[in-house]
């Protein structure tokens, strides 16, 4: 088990930024039931060590095996395969907001132009000087 602030100086950051990270969901989430205090010290399973590295997209190095490490690898393969989804998602969004505005642009400029109305007033001087 580790610390968060020898988590950190592995990661290269403060460790102001990893609790930051560990505090909020989804990663908040999943280290809920792994991590623990001792002596008023975050503690850090190895496990959670991983989800935590990943976060900051840092490459994991497996230095021992653990019982919940196939666990975390079928959990990794799952995210992966989300975060694909979700670009491929990203991109068909961009595409479509491409599309609409250019339908958009295409259709206010092909509205037609208002009608003018018609002048009455020399129609009706036209009138009052004939009389």
């Amino acid at each position: 088990m580790k610390t968060i602030r020898e988590i950190a100086e592995e990661i290269g950051v403060t460790k102001q930024a990893v609790f930051y990270r560990i505090s909020k969901p989804p990663l908040s989430l999943a280290l809920q039931s792994l991590v623990t205090k001792e002596n008023g010290i975050l503690m850090i399973p190895f496990d959670a060590e991983i989800l935590i590295k990943q976060a900051f997209n840092m490459p994991v190095i497996v230095k021992k095996p653990s019982k919940g490490s196939e666990k975390i690898a079928m959990l990794c393969n799952v995210t992966d395969g989300l975060l694909a989804q979700l670009r491929q998602k990203d991109r068909q969004i961009a595409e479509l907001t491409t599309i609409i505005k250019t339908l958009s642009k295409a259709k206010f400029q092909k509205r037609k132009k208002p009608v003018k109305q018609k002048q009455t007033r020399p129609k009706i001087e036209k009138l009052l000087n004939q009389k």
